[in-house]
């Protein structure tokens, strides 16, 4: 069994490096297109490879628990822990499905150490699953499953005085914390039970790590961090204690609150905290925390943020460095636009943002890019959208995901040409059928904006995928088949609330093609489900996106790993198929011009192998991509 799972970390590792960048600047036009050929057929063969391993190794063990041995299910655990930890994240839903099993093993076998062991892992994971939906601002539908398993984990305290395991303890107290981590998540459904229950709960974690018989039992615990986590998840409601005064609460519970403000300013604070959080987070939370004791004036945390943010090296892609680079820019953004100053800080916010765009584009395959995603998505929804002009604003978007992935980006820039295509064809052939777009009320006037349409409609193509900004390292490196939760992820990078905040029509249109580009014509199928095409504004435009997304992505003879290219004549004889269901009546039409099928044709040969060398030059920094 050790053979066959060291191999599946192999073929895992492997796949990575095949589907990752290319930044090697040594390649012809003609290489670089046979090497993407050879690695996706690799890719493929390695993901049959670890498909066949779960179905035939993994899942036979748990399919009968009482035949499981405690070698085998140790063998199990050690494997899913490098496979998903808090230091290694390769593989999340294979990690969550082992330790589910192992859950449940240890359930039959009333084994209370593998319980308090599984609750924790299994836990851990669907807070991160948790954490993953919160930034794509989704239902926290892992909110419950994560706080029943920590829940469950943390209840066992009532034991910890009668458990030996000194391992078994430390996850007691781990399942403690990431109850009140877990309700903290939702702390943005701003609601005083919400906010109480959070606090309570880290109250009572906080009393339990202050009792000395707990201390005693294991001295060696970093107890000081702990708490100090905790005091910093407190420091986390900074948002909510500004707008509740915490004479909402009991006294009691107020004046603890407080005292952890007070805990943070004071010196004893920084022991043992920069083993258990990045230095900058603890500079951060001692930064607010000053403020809220009046100690520092906004001044003061806004030149404490920018020496933060100063200091963070562009090429420290430690927690640390992620930490700094990403939140405390986030925050200084924030203070930035709160300010007084909001309309002459632009100059800032875009030296800002250029240095987050180089450090998010030198980063090496091996750096957490999900972090640095997660930010970009946070970002897009704080920053206030009169500080960027609408190009601006898009292209600010697309420098984060054109090197997050590099066939992703490619098929962006080929559906913004196929659309370019075919929104050039149906001006000379059809204007009408852009009339409603940008307030135009007939052929004349769609016209005399034929330029700005266009332009619109490139852009709103560019953007479609913009969505699966905050997961690519998560699935798009994913070396087996998807699971259902990783697969609504998927779907999820059409949820893109919070990215296009305005009224300006342009901006609506980008933000409806990247929302709607998987609804159907008729809008009876695909996702997702609220969304109606025919009250946007700009359907036309959609149905040319979805049109020309099917198009690449069927025809993708270059770089796609999971599945091979077909003919455009396939095709089109699908779309034509499902024309008035699926797809445009008129965009099935005008498929059939032989004319406009030359030029897709092109697009999808030649123009796809010089965009993919185009992007591949841009990133190995010999070039840059229009």
């Amino acid at each position: 069994m050790s053979h066959e799972m060291n191999r599946y970390l192999m073929n895992m590792e492997e796949f990575r490096q095949l589907e990752g960048n290319m930044t090697e600047a040594r390649l012809s036009r003609d290489e670089l297109v046979l090497r993407l050929q050879m690695n996706a057929k690799k890719s493929s063969e390695l993901m049959i490879e670890n498909n066949n391993f779960i179905e035939n190794h993994i899942r036979p063990l748990f399919a009968n628990h009482e035949t499981l041995s405690e070698g085998t299910a140790q063998e199990l655990f050690e494997f899913s822990q490098k496979l998903y930890s808090f230091s290694s994240q390769l593989d999340m839903g294979l990690a969550l499905e082992i330790h589910i099993g192992l859950l449940k093993w240890a359930r039959a076998c009333g084994d209370e150490l593998n319980i308090i062991r599984g609750c924790y892992h299994a836990g851990f994971i669907y807070q991160q699953i948790n954490s993953r939906m919160i930034n794509q601002c989704r239902d926290y539908s892992f909110f419950q499953p994560a706080l029943d398993m920590f829940e469950e984990g943390a209840g066992y305290r009532h034991k910890y005085f009668d458990i030996k395991s000194k391992e078994a303890r430390m996850h007691i107290n781990r399942c403690m914390g990431n109850v009140y981590v877990i309700l903290g998540s939702r702390r943005h459904e701003y609601y005083e039970d919400a906010s109480r229950d959070f606090f309570e709960k880290v109250d009572d974690t906080i009393k339990f790590w202050n009792d000395a018989a707990v201390r005693e039992l294991d001295p060696d615990f970093k107890w000081q961090g702990f708490i100090s986590n905790a005091h910093q998840n407190i420091i986390a409601f900074d948002d909510i204690l500004r707008k509740q005064p915490l004479d909402n609460f009991d006294e009691n519970l107020a004046k603890r609150v407080c005292e952890s403000f007070d805990f943070l300013a004071s010196e004893d604070s920084s022991i043992d905290i920069n083993r258990f959080w990045p230095h900058t987070r603890t500079e951060y939370a001692q930064l607010i925390t000053s403020f809220y004791k009046g100690k520092t004036d906004y001044d003061g945390v806004l030149n404490g943020l920018r020496r933060m943010f100063a200091q963070t090296r562009d090429d420290d892609y430690t927690g640390e460095g992620l930490y700094g680079m990403s939140y405390i820019a986030l925050m200084l953004m924030q203070r930035l636009q709160e300010s007084e100053l909001a309309g002459c800080s632009k100059k800032e916010i875009d030296d800002i943002v250029s240095r987050i765009t180089r450090y998010c584009q030198n980063a090496p395959n091996g750096a957490d890019r999900r972090s640095m995603n997660e930010f970009v998505a946070i970002y897009s929804k704080s920053v206030r959208r009169n500080v960027f002009n609408f190009d601006e604003y898009l292209d600010l978007l697309l420098k984060f995901t054109s090197f997050s992935h590099f066939a992703t980006y490619v098929h962006s820039l080929q559906v913004r040409n196929l659309v370019l295509i075919l929104a050039e064809y149906f001006m000379c052939k059809n204007p009408e059928a852009f009339v409603g777009f940008y307030g135009t009320k007939n052929a004349d006037e769609v016209i005399a904006l034929k330029s700005e349409i266009i332009h619109i409609a490139g852009k709103a193509a560019l953007c479609h995928d913009v969505g699966k900004v905050s997961f690519f390292n998560t699935i798009s490196l994913c070396s087996r088949r998807l699971y259902d939760f990783e697969y609504e992820d998927i779907k999820a990078h059409t949820v893109v609330n919070g990215f296009f905040e305005t009224d300006d029509e342009r901006v609506k249109c980008v933000a409806s093609a990247a929302i709607g580009h998987h609804k159907w014509y008729d809008g009876k199928g695909g996702y997702p489900a609220e969304f109606d095409a025919n009250a946007c504004g700009n359907k036309f435009i959609l149905d040319m996106i979805s049109a020309a997304d099917s198009i690449d992505a069927a025809t993708d003879f270059v770089g796609r790993s999971y599945a091979s290219g077909v003919s455009l004549e396939q095709v089109i004889n699908e779309i034509n198929d499902q024309a008035g269901t699926r797809y445009s009546p008129i965009v099935a039409e005008a498929l059939r011009d032989e004319a406009l099928v030359s030029k897709i044709r092109e697009c999808i040969t030649e123009g796809r192998e010089n965009v993919y060398y185009e992007v591949y030059l841009a990133i190995a920094g010999r070039g840059a991509v229009a």
